[in-house]
């Protein structure tokens, strides 16, 4: 009898079953967060007269970033996962440093090794320096609670949100570090070649200028930075997260991605009511996307960096009820649902994953994407979402992150040509059993070979 046989490179819980792992898939099963949702700041939904600017990375996210921060005088407030890009640190600084202005900044203190587009960024601690130094007394600022038993969230502040004078937001997939801002406007000048798709992340951004959303926003935030200050583990250094080597092979896009030409799109700019329901984890992300996903008729083109499905029952009941809605609607009769996420070691884990809870993993239905960091959801053409929940069982649950959804047709549709893009470009992208699996950085060990860079275990791992 013949015995099919598939050898696949080994994945990182393969390679590296032993206590540290162990520990790190223990604490992915008991999350803890202690943030309470507050009674007097409901997120509700509007429909009200507003400015938006949809737009995506790098195609724009630099050219209108820049132009936000200068905008500012009186109040910046803040909310990042990670802000190191010197570039922006830079138009920050400018920004804040007049009398008068006000700034407050609640920030993940990750400090974790920089490669690649990201070689020259700053540590996290060194942006705070330079904003300190510029702002005086006149910045507040805290570590976001994210360690220890009092901790407010589970594993990340991985929230992208600034808002200026109570009337702007800028929201976002991507922090602010060099890779998710490239500091290049290709549109601009008239750059339609491909290095900046194929070295840097493709992130969804938005800007919009509305007074009671800005300044609900802005609430939330300084609410954050008021909590994490009184939490003591926030105020000491994060314990550094186990690193691996991996590959670069994995941050390059692919010969097949290479060969596509490149189309870098103009931001799309709205001037008229909108109709918008603001998200918030943990407050409210799962009850208002959730029934998105199940009343859709036509469509759903997901796109996200993490898809991190488990068999059914390990993924907790609300990231669970999430995976199956979106599962179900790719067995419906008649729905169009297609699924990108992120070209990553984990790849085979995922797919695994997806399997496992009865998916269809064929290239007609997922593909994987070089460098994806978009964290959206198109449904039917005619509703989006945009912001930074990765979909895993923190980042839905117990994790700081925020996003829009956007009920309207040209918002939509303008993220769909993005997402429709990117699923045309990499059609022909699989896992490549070639590549080395990751391996340990060892404390005792000297020079890396050429060719590696340092990733956390969280980012392997799907946190």
């Amino acid at each position: 009898m013949e015995i099919p046989v598939d050898v696949a490179v080994g994945t990182v819980a393969d390679r590296e079953s032993h206590l540290m792992l162990e520990a790190m898939q223990k604490a992915r099963r008991e999350l803890i967060g202690n943030y309470q949702k507050p009674a007097d700041m409901p997120l509700v939904e509007l429909n009200e007269l507003m400015q938006v600017a949809a737009h995506a990375g790098p195609d724009a996210g630099w050219p209108q970033l820049e132009p936000f921060l200068e905008r500012v005088k009186k109040q910046l407030t803040i909310g990042m996962y990670e802000f190191t890009a010197p570039h922006v640190v830079k138009s920050c600084v400018a920004a804040i440093k007049p009398a008068g202005c006000k700034t407050s900044l609640v920030l993940q203190n990750r400090d974790e090794k920089k490669d690649g587009t990201t070689i020259d960024d700053l540590t996290e601690q060194a942006t705070v320096d330079e904003l300190t130094q510029a702002a005086r007394k006149r910045l507040s600022f805290a570590w976001a609670s994210v360690s220890g038993p009092d901790r407010l969230f589970a594993t990340s502040y991985h929230i992208k949100v600034a808002v200026r004078e109570q009337q702007e937001i800028w929201l976002s997939s991507g922090s602010w570090r060099s890779s998710n801002q490239a500091p290049f406007d290709p549109i601009k000048d008239g750059d339609q070649s491909s290095p900046l798709l194929q070295r840097y992340d493709r992130d969804w951004h938005i800007l919009l200028t509305n007074k009671r959303l800005a300044t609900l926003m802005e609430k939330y935030l300084l609410r954050d930075e008021k909590q994490a200050a009184a939490v003591a583990e926030a105020l000491t250094p994060a314990v550094p997260e186990p690193e691996f080597w991996v590959t670069e092979a994995y941050f390059r896009a692919t010969d097949d991605e290479a060969k596509v030409a490149s189309k870098y799109r103009s931001p799309l700019n709205i001037n008229r009511k909108v109709r918008v329901q603001p998200l918030l984890t943990p407050d409210n992300y799962a009850e208002h996307v959730l029934p998105l996903i199940q009343n859709a008729t036509k469509s759903v083109y997901f796109q996200n960096q993490s898809l991190d499905a488990r068999a059914s029952g390990e993924n907790g009941d609300v990231f669970e009820s999430l995976l199956k809605a979106l599962l179900d609607k790719q067995k419906s009769q008649g729905m169009d649902v297609r699924i990108i996420f992120r070209r990553f070691p984990s790849t085979r884990q995922t797919l695994t994953g997806m399997k496992d809870c009865g998916s269809d993993t064929s290239k007609t239905k997922v593909r994987i994407q070089t460098n994806c960091h978009t964290k959206g959801v198109v449904i039917d053409g005619e509703t989006v979402v945009v912001g930074s929940h990765n979909w895993t069982r923190a980042g839905t649950t117990l994790n700081r992150d925020a996003s829009l959804i956007f009920f309207d047709q040209d918002i939509a549709r303008y993220y769909q040509d993005l997402f429709l893009f990117d699923w045309n470009r990499v059609a022909n992208v699989g896992i490549d059993e070639s590549l080395p699996a990751p391996e340990a950085v060892r404390p005792e060990e000297g020079l890396i070979e050429p060719g590696m860079v340092k990733v956390p275990v969280g980012e392997l791992l799907g946190d």
